[in-house]
């Protein structure tokens, strides 16, 4: 093989997934130069598209909400196995001991993370190359006002990345490379971020958040033109209650959850509904309800969060348990309501918030500067 064009080398390392990608560069010089390659960075990504994106999560240290991992899902020979990607790459000042940590969103292979309670975003991260680059603190957040919420994307168009943070009456938004973060007027106030189904979904261009108060509508915010809209939902059916944000196969979905009360431990059914359409055609609704009474035995203690759907009847579960001192301790596991397939990861410390992603070479700095 050493003695085929670069061409042809190429072209079969781009099929391999990013951590054999990784194991290949220890073998000689010229493998070990793929990761600084723009060629063969931007052909494996486009490879990788094609193939299912990798799930990723936060992962915190045993009984502490000091930073410590991230948790990637991949599905390899038909089963799913959890990798642990040590958080690394940053240096005493931007991670200090102590500081809990967030996935605020995840694009084209970097993720968007914030340090601390309330605080603004703080940098893009990519998990593979370890590549940090930190963003600057809104004034606002300076001054010691708290964040709600926030919101992570790409402008497609121009090409660039775009962080929003979001305040009781108003927002701030950051084009990455930027030194100074704008002002950007909220129409409506987003639901806090204090807890997993009140975050943010990046999805096709567009930023989707829960609008306090009114759990039937959605707020939308074009990341492009930075323009927002609303979307009207189906209220939840009688005895469940509305949930989460997750993408679906492509499409934005929103989970309903009904229990059995007043013991929320038995956990009865989940409402999915998928959101197709777009703002200039309009949107449709279509529900799936799935039968979870079969988990209630699994999981005692606390309410069930649906992380995400892994393929076409297998979700990714999570069940907070109520211990106490542990906090954001979780039971995660996966689910099979149509085969009756359970299957219990862990007990983990978490805050729950997961995001699809794509691994990438590429580097941080060449994606802001294109």
């Amino acid at each position: 093989m050493m003695n085929l064009a670069h061409e042809i080398i190429f072209e079969i390392l781009s099929r391999l997934p990013i951590e054999s990608v990784l194991r290949c560069r220890s073998v000689c010089k010229l493998w070990y130069n793929l990761g600084y390659d723009s060629y063969f960075i931007h052909l494996h990504q486009s490879k990788s598209m094609k193939q299912p994106p990798r799930l990723v999560f936060d992962r915190f240290k045993e009984n502490s909400d000091i930073a410590s991992n991230l948790v990637m899902v991949n599905r390899e020979e038909g089963d799913y196995k959890f990798r642990e990607i040590p958080l690394m790459g940053f240096n005493s000042d931007e991670l200090q001991v102590g500081r809990r940590f967030e996935i605020v969103g995840s694009c084209n292979g970097f993720l968007c993370l914030t340090f601390g309670i309330n605080f603004s975003p703080s940098c893009l991260y990519n998990p593979i190359t370890r590549e940090v680059m930190m963003l600057p603190q809104t004034d606002v957040a300076l001054r010691g006002i708290p964040l709600l919420n926030y919101g992570f994307g790409f402008d497609s168009f121009h090409n660039k990345y775009k962080v929003v943070g979001v305040f009781k009456t108003f927002g701030e938004i950051l084009t990455v490379g930027e030194s100074r973060w704008r002002k950007l007027e909220f129409p409506r106030t987003v639901i806090e971020n204090d807890d997993p189904r009140s975050r943010s979904l990046f999805l096709d261009g567009i930023i989707f958040w829960f609008i306090e108060g009114y759990e039937y509508e959605i707020l939308a915010l074009d990341i492009e033109s930075e323009k927002f809209w609303t979307i009207n939902c189906p209220p939840p059916k009688e005895n469940n209650y509305r949930g989460n944000l997750i993408e679906i196969d492509g499409f934005l979905a929103i989970i309903d959850y009904e229990y059995v009360w007043p013991s929320e431990s038995k956990f009865r059914s989940m409402d999915v509904w998928l959101v197709k359409g777009s703002k200039t055609i309009g949107f449709s609704f279509s529900v799936t309800t799935y039968d979870m009474s079969g988990l209630h035995y699994a999981t005692a203690r606390g309410e069930v969060l649906v992380m995400a759907k892994l393929d076409r009847d297998t979700f990714l579960l999570a069940s907070e348990l109520d211990e106490g001192i542990h906090i954001n301790r979780c039971s995660i596991f996966l689910y099979s309501p149509v085969k009756q397939y359970l299957s219990v990861l862990g007990i983990w410390e978490s805050d729950l918030q997961t995001h699809w992603m794509v691994p990438t070479l590429k580097s941080l700095m060449a994606a802001i500067d294109t």
